[in-house]
């Protein structure tokens, strides 16, 4: 789970710029009809995880973005300059700790599932998804709209834990790429327009997002874990509750099952178990080399029975 960033000291002199435009608020059908029509036309390669992708990736960036960062070093100019040229020449330090922070966010993360895209590219899903609502919005970033469209593209593909949890520096990575191809525009035309504050204050807004509260609900698994009989799951706090979920995570990528396949097994030893006494009041996966009892009674563990894994509730 990446954790929450504050940025406080970073961003203190952006909100004494004034705001860029804001769009009227996010058409929240439209979005979830882009979303689904991007789910639809993606195709996914399993079996493909390119571990050069996110290093060849950020090398391009910084290709890109040193130069317009330098760009905007020292004074301002004497002559009239835009609000563009403002936000970016007052948030350097905040575009290059992010950029630094996007390189170490995709270190935690592997494995992550790849697709062809629309356009016949091939990437990670989660960057697709990034990519795709940010073009949608305009690359306004709100957590409404964030949610809406997610949730919209899960509802015909279902995205791992662990691309739910490379989606901030999935939208970090997008609009940094979208600040250097603007930037540049500026800094060749300081009096200029060309919408690269809008992604700065993305960028901002997305570090100073509480990310635990808005990424918890998009796991749809635990949706069936928090229906635990004996309600132990639910009244855990968030950091228990994602060792659970990382744990079912693990089993299922071991064993080549969805997540929510592992999740509703359990549900289903717990419910099978019943009555139990509150000290008793657990389900588990138990997967140890021998397997006996949960392979016994779900047959989908016997792929994942040689890895020692064990989930209490």
């Amino acid at each position: 789970m990446p954790p929450d960033t504050h940025i406080e000291m970073l961003s203190a002199e952006a909100e004494r710029l004034p705001e860029p435009p804001k769009e009227a608020g996010p058409n929240l059908e439209a979005l979830g009809a882009a979303a689904a029509d991007l789910g639809r036309r993606m195709v996914w390669l399993p079996g493909t995880h390119s571990a050069r992708f996110f290093s060849e990736r950020y090398r391009a960036l910084c290709r890109a973005i040193r130069p317009v960062l330098r760009a905007f070093q020292g004074s301002v100019p004497a002559t009239i300059v835009g609000d563009d040229f403002r936000w970016l020449n007052d948030n350097l330090r905040l575009v290059h700790a992010d950029l630094r922070g996007t390189k170490d966010g995709f270190k935690l993360v592997r494995k992550l599932p790849h697709v062809r895209t629309p356009d016949g590219a091939i990437a990670p899903r989660v960057i697709a998804l990034a990519a795709g609502y940010l073009a949608t919005t305009s690359y306004e970033f709100s957590v409404n709209s964030l949610n809406a469209y997610v949730q919209a593209f899960q509802q015909s593909t279902v995205l791992r834990m662990v691309e739910l949890w490379a989606l901030v520096p999935a939208l970090k990575l997008v609009l940094l790429e979208e600040i250097a191809a603007r930037g540049s525009k500026v800094a060749a035309d300081p009096a200029g327009s060309y919408g690269a504050g809008i992604c700065v204050r993305s960028l901002r807004d997305i570090g100073q997002t509480s990310w635990k509260e808005v990424l918890e609900p998009l796991v749809l698994f635990d949706r069936i874990l928090r229906q635990d009989p004996a309600g132990a799951y639910a009244r855990m706090d968030f950091e228990s509750r994602d060792l659970y979920r990382t744990e079912v995570a693990n089993i299922a990528e071991y064993a080549e099952l969805p997540e929510g396949d592992v999740a509703t097994a359990a549900l289903a030893l717990a419910r099978s178990d019943l009555p139990f006494t509150p000290a008793a009041s657990s389900f588990y996966i138990d997967s140890v080399s021998t397997g006996r009892e949960f392979r016994t009674r779900w047959p989908g563990a016997m792929a994942c029975s040689r890895r020692p894994s064990r989930i209490f509730m």
